[in-house]
């Protein structure tokens, strides 16, 4: 993994993601991240360049950063988490954020009505998917993300970009790395970086089988056995994070 995030900077494509943002205009928006209701699917380019940022950072923040992501993964399916770096009114790495939050608020009604949708039917699928193992999950958490916002708008009076001018953009942003050898696991995150780290940390089976461990402590209102499995898995990301 380590290869391939040097591989990533080597070549420059954290340089080429920033200046593919960049083709996205500033925006304002007055609700001041009250729509920050979920974490949002990153491309895998973002994802690696995401990794790059976290080896760069402190250890300590590194450390907290880690645990957070993978109790937030760990604990998505019981109750509805909102983005792990919102904070009051903010966002915690605003400069650093991913396509999907730039470009939010910037798609037409009709446009983000269809993305939302398909998002709607994801939703089904992880229901299914969990029902499968004998577990209902929370209606909160299937609910669909937000709503289309009204409230985004460019800074300046700059144009907003049309949906072809983002759709374009997101299939360039898709198109990056697709010259390097992406490690495997990058595809099977599934654009989930709460993922990513809880994969980093626990490893890709026990991530899982702590996942599917917490959800049906918590649902079963056994919330000692619930804290431990969090406490013991952030514990594991400090001590990966050092």
């Amino acid at each position: 993994m380590a290869w391939a995030v040097d591989q990533a900077v080597g070549r420059g494509f954290a340089r080429d993601l920033a200046s593919a943002y960049a083709k996205l205009p500033d925006t304002i928006c007055a609700r001041e991240g009250h729509c920050c209701g979920l974490l949002p699917p990153v491309h895998p380019i973002e994802a690696l360049c995401w990794l790059g940022r976290l080896a760069d950072q402190r250890a300590d923040r590194r450390a907290d950063e880690l645990a957070n992501l993978t109790e937030h993964f760990l604990t998505n399916a019981v109750r509805r988490r909102p983005c792990p770096w919102r904070e009051e009114g903010a966002c915690h790495v605003y400069e650093q954020r991913f396509f999907g939050c730039r470009a939010y608020g910037l798609w037409s009604a009709g446009h983000y009505a269809r993305r939302h949708r398909a998002a709607a039917g994801n939703q089904a699928r992880v229901a299914a998917a969990w029902a499968e193992l004998g577990v209902k999950l929370p209606n909160e958490v299937l609910a669909a993300g937000p709503g289309y916002c009204r409230n985004v708008r460019p800074i300046s009076g700059a144009a907003a970009p049309s949906d072809a001018d983002i759709e374009a953009l997101e299939s360039r942003i898709q198109a990056l790395g697709r010259g390097m050898t992406m490690p495997e696991a990058v595809w099977q995150w599934g654009g989930d970086i709460s993922f990513a780290a809880a994969w980093l940390t626990l490893g890709p089976r026990l991530a899982l089988e702590r996942k599917v461990a917490a959800t049906r402590a918590a649902l079963a209102g056994l919330h000692q056995e619930f804290a431990e499995i969090i406490d013991q898995s952030r514990q594991a990301a400090r001590e990966m994070a050092c």
